[in-house]
């Protein structure tokens, strides 16, 4: 079950990268969560999945031709780390981002991620203030888990 809806969040996101260029022969993504310290085995989750969808989507052929790469950025769920972190994903020319895990981490790194028109889904965070945004270009996709969805948009 995770397999396929990781594998189907990976194909999702691929769909989503149009402003791909095409020249380039991969497509960069990557995944960014607590890879050390005291939440590392999230991080490992998180890791593993991407790479499990992503080496699916390569046997299948890629996405349009073109393969996945993956990109691993180690946050340490320490929001000092988000802007580390988001900046080299931009410097190797990221287009999708999994992650981050902890909202603390999410939200600082969501807006280098914006400005640089790069796609990000957070499966794990589910802080509010970030998830639903007063500017709809800033909104952070996001899977709610345990049940929890964030409050409905006031229009």
């Amino acid at each position: 079950m995770k397999r396929t809806s990781l594998t189907l969040l990976a194909a999702v996101a691929a769909t989503a990268l149009s402003v791909a260029s095409a020249k380039a022969q991969d497509i960069v993504v990557a995944v960014a969560g607590p890879m050390t310290g005291g939440d590392a085995i999230f991080g490992e989750q998180l890791k593993r999945g991407a790479e499990m969808a992503i080496a699916d989507i390569n046997a299948a052929g890629g996405f349009l031709g073109r393969k996945l790469k993956l990109e691993i950025g180690d946050d340490q769920c320490e929001p000092k780390q988000a802007l580390p972190v988001a900046n080299s994903f931009v410097q190797k020319k990221v287009q999708f981002v999994i992650g981050h895990y902890c909202s603390g981490v999410t939200i600082p790194a969501s807006a280098v991620y914006v400005e640089n028109n790069i796609f990000m889904i957070t499966p794990p965070a589910t802080n509010p203030t970030r998830c639903i945004s007063a500017n709809a270009s800033e909104q952070i996709p996001t899977v709610a888990t345990g049940g929890r969805r964030p409050p409905a948009r006031k229009r």
